[in-house]
């Protein structure tokens, strides 16, 4: 079966021997469906063996597939470590980073088999884009094969190889055979191009017709046609055990085979190579030859019948000694219609599915559980239903069967007169209808959760819906009631001691405090991020960079705001927690905007924009930097990309991205003088209320109206930041230092030009060379505007504007060579290549690498690669 296969094999044994100890490999092996990916695998696996371990993992088509477990079996049986974490149930933040390093650190290769790809569940999947772009540093090899045409560019397998690093993986792709490779298998009695043409040279084919050997076989024969009369010549016996192993689609021990095979004759048959049904895959176990000859046994089995078969399966493995894993036992319980303990297993896997953030298989677990809950008790039937719900928000695939679900346990707890369950529910589906966009259902539904659980003993539990509450009140910028409700969340805490709610309240009531002008929030923020640090509250250590940083730009302290998008980066980096990456991104894109390097805030923003991230609300400070852009810039299409960003934000439904949208609206209205958008944005701002905008806010809003003309009367005159304050009160070159003091020079030369004293052509000649300076061609513009105005033709000296040097043109500040290299690390380079390929020194070279890290916040190379991988527009082309 080999022939016309050899090529293939060689590259793969290549591969395998080129392993070391500092770079490991991934092969990515494809084809259509009985091309001959799987034998391709075994005679590979043959080969190696001995030579290095071999884990082998099969995806199944079925949600009874448990695609982890021989990994986690072969590391666990070698690291005490491994054992702990996996005893402990932990989670993927710290269970997949022991698993990277127990790989790192063996000594002899290891060859990790995925076979079936397009099959793989969530949790395989997380694996694969967890270990698939860091193995470069073990002496690992991964294969990974799957059917071409199951795969759609925008499947998340498709998007987990190609997030593979290039330079270590390589792609085999498996072609039908040649018509003179098919001519040394086909049986005599067959025309070899009948053959041919029946088969286009599948393998598979090939092998069912050669197996059937059959001179009156119709050219017209598909594959299926071949499968079921090879299953008709079949004696009674063997086709008996071939439809009860059919409804097995895991690898089998040779002891169940047998066990399942009452005249003890038929499974020696079967597994008779020369009959292709079954056969032994590299660790020994049973499988069909093809998924295909599986599936068209089974179709031939009545349901009724399946029902004996599957407790037929059950008493055998129970002979054997042999206890099937959990999700199998689901498979035969649920397809015995074994009640309880089909529930059981269901909520067990669940369990360990959500520990391993897998949290649609988990959904998909509890799913099969509920077909049973109406012959359960109703306590029962209320947590499978919560957890059905909460699994299904957690995978972010909230919708009206998760509201529905939430409902039926909130009534099923109120009959059990169980309050503080339906408090806890009525908490959960406030969240759901937030996450799901509908803010002002939220908050009411919150209340009923207060009101309810305030009947209640649960004091933990009613502090948790009050800093539910203070965080809608947050978003919905009412700051005055986000404080009051976070402390008597805070406060009830206290009494109940719950580190979640405690990081939670405390992250609302600092940031609320500090967008009403009190510093003093700075603290909270502060303790609610150490507090999560301590104690691995994941969404809270996200959720508390995310708001450190978005405070810090708001109130203009842009080096604090680096700092907190920095380490909550290198953090979701670090620990596979990267649901606040493509966010920290966009702020990172404001920062550079903020600080007038519109061309990296436009790589960084377009770039994010590009990326697989789908999430509306994650992606908004990137649609609005990207927009903003666009108006100083002078883009053709400004004016429709802000209102585009502005629908957006309105859909959203939360403050802080309207009032963005509208401002970035009335700095474009300014810049391509259109009174009309200017007062409609003005008017719109005005209607939120002076409680909707912070300081910050409040004084640029009062610098827009006398900007441009609308009014007289200041809309806020208390607490005005000094840089507005100085510009308001007509002393504009004052206003601009204080502008540059803060590193805004955008809002420095804006200044600049409205200077009429006589230092005036010296402010105008400076804000030219700022908006030069910055490519801001749209504010240029406005600027020869206003000297034309003023009769001051010739007063601007001739454009010097060149390219900004290396380190300005690279987001993070990279210099030329630094950015060379960059290009070396992510090339898996030691630094003593990188020292030979650039003829420096190796501590010349250190000391680069040594700033890269620095500059990435990095531990180490590694951590280099795999933010540069989330974030490609760090690796300029």
């Amino acid at each position: 079966m080999f022939i016309g296969r050899k090529t293939e094999l060689s590259a793969l044994m290549s591969i395998a021997q080129t392993l070391s100890d500092h770079r490991g490999a991934a092969v990515v092996l494809h084809g259509e469906s009985g091309i001959g990916k799987t034998s391709l695998i075994q005679a590979f696996s043959r080969q190696m063996h001995g030579h290095a371990n071999l884990i082998y993992c099969r995806c199944l088509d079925s949600i009874f597939s448990d695609e982890l477990t021989p990994i986690l079996s072969f590391a666990r049986q070698r690291s005490r470590t491994i054992a702990k974490l996996i005893d402990d149930n932990t989670d993927v933040t710290r269970l997949f980073p022991a698993l990277l390093q127990f790989f790192i650190t063996r000594r002899r290769s290891t060859i990790l088999i995925i076979e079936d790809a397009q099959w793989a569940n969530g949790t395989m999947l997380s694996f694969l884009d967890y270990f698939g772009r860091r193995l470069v540093f073990s002496r690992c090899m991964l294969l990974v094969s799957y059917r071409s045409s199951s795969l759609a560019a925008s499947d998340r397998l498709r998007q987990t190889l190609d997030a593979i690093p290039r330079n270590f993986s390589h792609d085999v792709e498996l072609h039908p055979f040649t018509e003179r490779e098919l001519s040394h298998l086909a049986p005599a009695c067959m025309d070899l191009k009948t053959l041919f043409n029946a088969s286009s040279g599948n393998p598979l084919y090939i092998a069912q017709a050669t197996q059937l050997n059959d001179p009156e076989l119709s050219p017209n024969a598909d594959i299926e046609d071949i499968i079921r009369l090879r299953i008709d010549r079949l004696n009674e016996q063997e086709r008996h055990l071939l439809e009860t192993l059919s409804i097995i689609p895991y690898p089998m021990t040779h002891s169940l085979v047998r066990a399942l095979d009452k005249d003890q004759t038929a499974f020696t048959k079967l597994v008779d190579t020369a009959q292709g049904f079954l056969i032994n895959d590299p660790t020994d176990r049973i499988i069909f030859q093809h998924e295909l000859v599986r599936k068209i046994a089974l179709a031939q089995v009545p349901d009724l019948r399946r029902v004996e078969l599957h407790r037929n399966i059950l008493q055998a493995h129970s002979a054997t000694g042999e206890t099937p894993n959990l999700v199998w036992k689901l498979m035969h319980t649920h397809g015995a219609n074994h009640t309880k303990d089909v529930i059981h297993c269901a909520q067990e896997l669940a369990n360990q599915s959500s520990q391993l953030s897998a949290h649609s298989e988990a959904a998909a677990y509890l799913s099969v559980g509920l077909e049973y809950a109406y012959a359960t008790d109703n306590e029962t039937a209320a947590v499978l239903y919560e957890s059905w719900a909460a699994e299904s928000s957690f995978a972010n695939q909230i919708n009206e069967k998760v509201f529905d679900f939430r409902q039926h346990a909130i009534n099923l707890w109120k009959a059990l007169g169980r309050q503080d369950k339906v408090g806890e529910n009525l908490y959960a589906l406030s969240r759901a209808h937030w996450l799901s966009g509908n803010p002002a259902r939220a908050r009411l539904i919150a209340d009923q959760a207060i009101e309810v659980l305030q009947g209640t003993d649960r004091a933990d539990q009613v502090a948790k819906a009050l800093s539910l509450k203070s965080q809608l009140s947050l978003l919905q910028s009412e700051y005055k009631d986000a404080i009051e409700l976070g402390n008597t969340a805070l406060a009830l805490e206290a009494r109940s001691r719950n580190h979640e709610v405690r990081a939670h309240a405390l992250n609302n009531v600092g940031a609320s405090l500090i967008l009403s002008g009190d510093r003093s929030g700075q603290a909270l923020l502060q303790q609610s991020l150490d507090l999560s640090l301590a104690h691995d509250l994941h969404e809270h250590i996200a959720r508390g960079y995310v708001n450190f940083a978005c405070v810090s730009i708001l109130i203009k302290d842009y080096p604090t705001a680096e700092r907190y998008i920095s380490e909550g980066i290198a953090y979701g980096n670090r620990y596979e927690n990267e649901s606040k990456l493509g966010y920290l991104s966009g702020l990172l894109a404001q920062v550079r905007l903020e600080q007038g390097k519109l061309l990296d805030a436009k790589r960084v923003a377009t770039g994010l924009l590009r990326s697989d991230e789908k999430a509306m609300v994650v992606l908004m400070p990137a649609e609005n930097v990207l927009a903003r852009v666009f108006a100083l810039t002078a883009h053709e299409s400004a004016e429709q990309k802000l209102k585009q960003v502005l629908a957006k934000a309105l859909s959203i439904g939360e403050p802080q991205y309207i009032i963005a949208a509208r401002f970035n609206l009335l700095e474009f209205a300014w810049l391509s003088d259109n009174s009309n958008l200017a007062a409609e944005q003005f008017e719109h701002l005005m209607e939120l209320g002076p409680s909707k905008l912070e300081n910050w806010r409040l004084g640029e809003l009062d610098a827009w109206r006398a900007r441009l003309g609308i009014g007289t009367t200041i809309t806020h005159q208390t607490h005005v930041p000094a840089p507005y304050q100085l510009e308001l009160s007509g002393d504009y070159r004052a206003a601009a230092n204080a502008w540059k003091a803060h590193n805004t020079p955008l809002n420095q030369a804006i200044c600049l030009m409205q200077d009429t004293s006589s230092s005036m052509n010296q402010s105008l000649v400076q804000a030219y060379q700022i908006v030069e300076a910055c490519s801001a061609t749209g504010l240029g513009n406005k600027l020869k505007a206003e000297l034309k105005r003023r009769s001051l033709h010739g007063l601007l000296p001739k454009s010097k504007r060149g390219k900004s040097t290396d380190a300005e043109q690279h987001p993070l500040g990279l210099t030329r060579k630094e950015q060379q290299v960059l290009h070396q690390i992510l090339e898996g380079r030691s630094n003593a290549e990188i020292s030979a390929n650039f003829s420096r020194s190796i501590r010349t070279i250190e000391a680069h690498v040594s700033s890269i890290l620095s500059k990435f916040n990095a531990h180490n190379r590694l951590e280099v690669i795999i933010r540069t991988q989330n974030e490609p527009w760090l690796n300029p082309a």
